[in-house]
């Protein structure tokens, strides 16, 4: 088995929608966090295709020389 996080693998990508839509509470949300890798761009954009809201906020680990960018991303369900 691989060490990366569902977000990179696009294979896992349907299952993580149903995943949340199956067991999201009422007025739930998703945060999710991810270094800014191309996969999760399109994870991203099909959720808002099927009405997800999708909020992002930049944070950066670390600090100086060393700090590194994390988006966190809010999804809302339609």
């Amino acid at each position: 088995m691989r060490n990366e996080s569902i977000l990179y693998a696009d294979t896992q990508h349907e299952s993580l929608r149903r995943i949340f839509t199956r067991n999201l509470a009422r007025g739930g949300r998703v945060l999710v966090s991810d270094p800014f890798r191309h996969p999760t761009v399109p994870f991203l954009e099909g959720l808002e295709a099927g009405g997800w809201r999708v909020r992002h906020a930049r944070w950066a680990l670390g600090s100086g020389a060393d700090a590194r960018p994390v988006a966190v991303h809010e999804l809302t369900p339609p």
